[in-house]
């Protein structure tokens, strides 16, 4: 099992940052492995929304049909849906702090399956900097927005 854990510190307020993060269009803007999502589940980001992401790890690329296992203003969790290549649960937190800031956390752990359990303690590390590079890019994106602009995830 390969399990990760980071957190990074946003200067933005928590619903906006939560906003951003949860919605599936920016998804490739900040997650490094997505090379394309399709939304399964038309419509707001709900539990049991449903996206199938396509991810690529160098010559390596794989699908993945995640849901929205639970969401509320403070976190949002996926899961993988049973039959795929991996079982993985994934945990994003929005923690509000002093002055507009915002402490983003993201937990997860996940099991390859069949022969990519070989792979397993090789895509360790890989996995961690990854989610890791994730919060960061997170970060650089939603810091680097003037405050008089508009989210995307809100349409405006």
């Amino acid at each position: 099992m390969i399990t990760y854990d980071s957190e990074v510190v946003i200067d933005r307020p928590q619903a906006e940052v939560a906003q951003f993060a949860v919605d599936p269009s920016t998804h490739r803007e900040w997650m490094g492995d997505v090379a394309d999502i399709e939304v399964l589940t038309p419509g707001a980001v709900r539990v049991d929304s449903r996206y199938r992401y396509l991810i690529k790890k160098g010559p390596m690329s794989t699908r993945l049909t995640m849901r929205v296992a639970a969401l509320d203003q403070g976190a949002v969790e996926y899961r993988t849906e049973p039959g795929g290549p991996l079982d993985w649960q994934a945990r994003l937190g929005f923690e509000p702090i002093d002055g507009g800031r915002t402490r983003v956390t993201s937990a997860g752990k996940m099991v390859l399956r069949g022969w990519r359990r070989l792979i397993e303690p090789l895509m360790a590390g890989e996995v961690r900097s990854g989610e890791a590079a994730e919060l960061t890019a997170l970060k650089r994106i939603l810091e680097s927005r003037s405050d008089a602009e508009p989210s995307q995830a809100t349409g405006g």
